[in-house]
Formats: C-alpha cells, structure tokens, sequence
C-alpha cells in the first residue's frame, strides 16, 4: 500500500479518535444535567434497599426487579413510576423520624407494585428504557451542580409543573395500597404505627397548604378516614410495639445526617449538629467539605475512620474529598479501600475507576479501571457516570467500537435519542458483526427510533398510567 494512502487512513482514523473523545467530553458535561432533581449515593441506597428487600420479599416481587432512586426536592412524597421503579423524595427521607417511619411507605409503594396498579407498555423493561422513566418523571433537565454532592450527583431540582402534572392518582389504588402494605408489615412482624406517624404528619403538613389551594398539595388531600382505618388495624398488630434493630435506626440518623449536610447552608447543619455522635460529626464532616473547609472536613472524616476503619462509606466521603481537591494518589487508596469493603456495590466501583483514569494514570490502570466499569455498568446500568467512564477508558485504550456503545448507553439513561442513534450507529460500524455488543448496538439503535416516535406522538414512556404513590397529591 503506497505511503500517502497509509497516512491518509492514519490521518482519517485520527480524526475519527478525536471526534470520538470530543463526544465523550460533550456527554460528560451533558450528563451533569441529565435529569433534574436525581441523587446517587451507594451508602443511602444500600440502607434503602435493605430496609426494602423483606417486605417485597413478603409481596413475592423480585428484589433484583425494583429500581430505587432519589430525587432532590423539599416536599414529602414518594411514588412507584414506570413499572417497579420507586421515587423518593429527600424531604420524605429527611421527615421520617424513624426507620418505621420510612419502611410504612415503603410497604404502601410495593402494594402499588404488587397491585399492578400502573399500566405498562412492556412487561419487560430493557436497560435502556430506564432512561425514558426517569426522564419523564423528572421532566426537562436543569443545570447541575458538580459531580460530589451525596456520593455521586446531586442535580437542581426541576420544574415543578412537570410533577404536578404526574402526581394525580385513584383513591380506590390508594386505599388498595395502604391495606396491603399493612399486610406485608404484619407478615414481617414490623410495627404499622410507623405508617400511621406518616400519615399524621402529612395531615400536619397539609394543614400548612389549606390557605394556597395548590393542585400539587391539595389535587388528592389524605382523608380522616383513611387515617382512622389504619389506625384501628394498627391497634390490632400483634407487633405494634416492635421496632426495627438498632442496625437500622442508625443507618437511618445517619442517611439524614449525610443529607442534611449536603443539602442545607452549613450555619443549619452546625446548629443542628452539635454534639460527638457519629451522625453529627459526619453531617459537619460533609458541611466542611462542601465549604472547601478541609482543614476541619479532613481530621472529622479520618476519626470516624479510626473508630470504624470497616466502615465503606467513611472511606468513600474521604476519597470524594481528596479526589476533588486534586489528591489523586490519595483519592485512590481511599475508594480502593471503600470498594474491597462493599465489593458489590455498583456505585463505588464506578468511582474508584474514576480515580484510576486520572492523571497520572496507566495502562495498566486502565485496564483495571475498564474491568470494574463492566460490573458496575451491568450490576446498575442506570448509572450514568459508570457509562461515561467507561466510554472513556475504552478511548484511551483505542477500543471505538465499545466506546460508542458505552456512550450510547449513557444518552440512553438521558433520553436523549440523537445521541443513542448517533452513538449505536458509530458502534455498529465499528463492532465485530454478530458479537454481543454488536447485536446490543442494533437494539439501542432500534430503541431511539421508537423513542422519537413516542415523543412525537407525545406518548408516555412505557405505561400509560399515571404514577402512583403514598404522597403523591
């Protein structure tokens, strides 16, 4: 082959490789503002779905099946959209007083589920269209704050007209959910008075809206009757008086304490926070961080450390800290230490990738960094920053075809269907014929297209129901 042609196909493939980085880039600022409102943090999910995962147990649902996610608004609410996919507000996380609290409205949201009472499109729902599910709950994306707020992401809140006109609901689904969560809390001998505290504290807060008729408060207020109903069961119980392991009420103080520091100014946090109990030190450990106070963040987080050095989620604020003040070595050994003591958690080994692709890096690192993406990716595909990542470490290794893929992925859990089309077509050209990632590229190509037709036709993402929720109003 002549010379000038080798450089040319040289030049050409260069080219291609720069373009291919470009779009990394552009998706990884994209993905700061994929979907308004969404937190991702392994250790408040982790609490979540273990307090979650005996009462779906009692329903017969399928743990694997439930997707939980977080969004980031004030009000007290929590709602099932999409299938099996339960939404949590952080002001309901944060008005929960107690772990019983919390697990009385998980059990109505798993009667939702077990109820079927959201009409689906699809009985199966792929990777990709978890994407759609939670663009369409959240609505349009608002600028993000950076990558460090509660482990991952904390984004801006969204609009709210979106919500409002999502959150309407049928009394009767209601009424059938709070029966049947009360049924599941009795087959695992939890308390159902914690359900009742919840549902009293949501007619105090209503109490506040009564002079503002506002639909998204008011649209299905919570009836006396209601209330009355669950608490003659509660009466009842046999395990009205049985509360959780203490395990749980201090995961739980300390789920707040992590929020409370992330999401409130820091004169709140400190006069919230004051005395030398583990939440309160971690809640100031956050404040500190978020203030760039590390002289004070730093020797908080290394004695809760020293007093639980077992602890992953100790390791992983201390690495999130000295990776975004540009420690990597540091950030490193901290998230290695974090994964090796939670090795299944999804989340965590996205993040210590992230500190294996940053400079100084290695091939080697990269190689590693590549070979925790693929389990993170498969274990909780809808983590966009495992995508991303991923989508990265392939192009430093010159690995095109899975780079596209990976991107593509990542515009999937956006919604955005130029970038999956554009993306699984790049993949397709690239990928060997017939190979699994090839026959993945086919699909997610074949996804967006349906995509854009639904959106044209301005259809729902795979129900036609509206979501349904313990809070929603």
């Amino acid at each position: 082959m002549p010379l000038e042609i080798l450089f040319v196909q040289s030049h050409i493939e260069s080219v291609k490789h720069l373009l291919l980085m470009l779009a990394i880039a552009l998706m990884a600022f994209a993905s700061t503002a994929q979907a308004s409102g969404l937190i991702r943090d392994a250790e408040i999910e982790a609490y979540l779905r273990d307090l979650s995962t005996p009462v779906w147990k009692a329903a017969e649902l399928d743990p694997s099946a439930v997707r939980i996610f977080i969004i980031s608004e004030d009000s007290i609410n929590a709602f099932v959209a999409g299938g099996s996919n339960i939404f949590f507000h952080t002001g309901l996380l944060l008005a929960t007083d107690t772990p019983e609290m919390l697990i009385g409205v998980i059990a109505h949201e798993t009667g939702h589920i077990a109820g079927g009472h959201l009409a689906r499109g699809s009985e199966q729902v792929a990777k990709a269209q978890v994407g759609a599910v939670i663009a369409y709950v959240l609505g349009a994306a608002a600028a993000a704050s950076g990558a460090g707020d509660a482990g991952a992401a904390i984004l801006s809140a969204g609009p709210h007209a979106a919500m409002r006109s999502l959150l309407a609901f049928s009394r009767s689904n209601e009424q059938s959910a709070d029966q049947a969560g009360l049924s599941y809390l009795n087959q695992i001998g939890v308390s159902p008075e914690g359900m009742l505290d919840m549902f009293e504290r949501l007619r105090r807060e209503e109490k506040r809206y009564l002079g503002s008729p506002d639909p998204y408060t008011l649209t299905h207020p919570l009836t006396r009757e209601r209330i009355s109903s669950i608490r003659g069961q509660a009466s009842q119980s046999p395990f009205r008086d049985a509360k959780l392991p203490e395990l749980d009420q201090i995961r739980h103080q300390r789920m707040q304490a992590k929020l409370y520091g992330f999401m409130r100014p820091q004169n709140q946090v400190l006069s919230r926070y004051m005395d030398d109990s583990v939440p309160a030190r971690y809640a100031r450990a956050v404040s500190f961080y978020r203030s760039s106070d590390m002289n004070k963040a730093l020797p908080l987080i290394d004695g809760l450390i020293a007093e639980s050095p077992s602890d992953a989620y100790f390791h992983e604020l201390k690495g999130q800290m000295l990776f975004e003040t540009g420690r990597i070595e540091e950030a490193r050994t901290a998230y290695r230490e974090a994964s090796k003591l939670q090795p299944t958690s999804a989340l965590l080994r996205a993040d210590y990738a992230r500190t294996l692709l940053a400079k100084p890096s290695s091939d080697t690192l990269q190689k590693e960094a590549i070979a925790l993406l693929e389990q993170s990716s498969q274990q909780d595909p809808s983590y966009n920053s495992s995508w991303r990542l991923l989508a990265e470490a392939y192009g430093k290794q010159g690995v095109q075809g899975k780079a596209h893929l990976a991107l593509a992925e990542e515009a999937a859990m956006r919604d955005d269907t130029d970038a999956m089309r554009i993306q699984a077509a790049l993949a397709i050209e690239k990928l060997p014929s017939g190979s699994p990632a090839y026959l993945r590229a086919q699909d997610i190509k074949r996804f967006a297209i349906r995509r854009e037709r639904e959106k044209a036709d301005q259809s729902g993402p795979f129900f036609s129901g509206q979501p349904q929720g313990f809070l929603s109003r």
